[in-house]
């Protein structure tokens, strides 16, 4: 996605303790910023940076991104409608905003699937997708895996490889919007 859609101002929401996507991009000189709410470092290499934030309240400026991405993110908000909006808002026109979330098309309303004491893990269906597209402004493209064995996200055994499946089979849906 990065290099078809020539991004250079790359934004990653929901960096986590282990950067990786923050060493790739600084390895391949590419601006990127990384955004935790509770970062392990904050840092600046090159044109990367590292930073505390909080997507639903973003300190980022409007139009500034030219791509953005949330894996494995947005199920851990308690206010992810607000999120996506704030997504949408860092955006540059016509640019990809990339999403991955756990996914059962039976969902209706948002499930969790998962909590301990300090940590969530929402389920979200085909409603939610079909709301963040029209937040964003255009579905460019989705694609469906099989992450567990089971019949939804963190039941069964963790698969060694994803495999992509029908809507229908999934528990995880890799969601292209671009906004408009």
């Amino acid at each position: 996605m990065v290099r078809r859609r020539k991004c250079r101002n790359i934004v990653d929401v929901g960096t986590g303790p282990y950067p990786t996507l923050f060493y790739m991009f600084t390895t391949l000189r590419i601006p990127f910023i990384g955004t935790d709410v509770k970062p392990r470092n904050v840092l600046r290499v090159g044109p990367c940076r590292l930073i505390r934030d909080d997507i639903v309240e973003t300190i980022l400026p409007a139009n500034s991104a030219d791509a953005v991405l949330c894996i494995s993110t947005l199920e851990h908000i308690t206010h992810y409608d607000k999120a996506v909006s704030s997504m949408k808002k860092i955006l540059i026109e016509e640019k990809p905003l990339l999403i991955t979330v756990p996914f059962n098309i039976h969902t209706t309303d948002v499930e969790i699937v998962r909590q301990t004491s300090v940590s969530f893990t929402h389920c979200f269906g085909p409603a939610h997708i079909d709301h963040w597209i029209s937040l964003v402004g255009e579905h460019f493209q989705s694609r469906y895996f099989k992450c567990w064995t089971g019949e939804k996200w963190r039941v069964g055994d963790r698969l060694l490889y994803p495999e992509e499946v029908s809507r229908e089979d999934a528990d995880m849906i890799i969601l292209e919007l671009v906004k408009r």
